[in-house]
């Protein structure tokens, strides 16, 4: 409505009525980069200006670029690289109440990173006595652990072979 035919300047109808031909590419594509691409940027910054700050470039002297406001950055925090690619692992969390929890972190288990908070889902639970030592698995078990500021998480790559795969021997 805006542009009228000015929108469709360089458009025409094609050979078949299915098809269209461009006759002036130059403002077909000028008109697609303003539609498409310029106007929903510029829409997405007037939307979310009051959740962003302005940063110069480290590789671009003059240019600025949009940043949150609310601390998210790209690098990985010591977490994040604490759960990349860990199974197989042993997994003892100690509670800030003195309790132990954990068992065997390998197939089936997961670890939540950045943005979401702490936590680990362990697949097989063992018990664990008031010392932190292993003790026995806990049969058709897994355990949900949200990890607070004042756990303690303790890693183990084991040497020899796990529970799992001795049990699997057995069978």
């Amino acid at each position: 409505m805006i542009w009228g035919e000015r929108l469709v300047a360089g458009i025409s109808a094609g050979d078949d009525a299915d098809a269209l031909k461009i006759t002036d590419p130059r403002h077909v594509g000028t008109t697609v980069l303003v539609l498409y691409l310029m106007v929903p940027v510029a829409l997405s910054v007037l939307l979310q200006w009051q959740h962003v700050r302005w940063e110069k470039s480290e590789t671009v002297g003059w240019f600025r670029a949009p940043r949150s406001k609310y601390g998210y950055t790209l690098t990985p925090t010591a977490w994040d690289h604490a759960v990349r690619d860990v199974q197989p692992a042993w997994i003892r969390v100690r509670r800030a109440n003195g309790e132990w929890v954990g068992g065997w972190f390998t197939k089936g288990s997961q670890a939540s990173t950045y943005p979401e908070p702490r936590s680990l889902y362990i697949a097989q639970q063992f018990e664990i006595d008031q010392d932190g030592q292993l003790g026995d698995a806990v049969p058709s078990t897994g355990v949900y652990i949200t990890i607070n500021d004042d756990d303690l998480v303790f890693w183990g790559r084991p040497q020899a072979q796990p529970y799992e795969s001795a049990s699997e021997e057995g069978q």
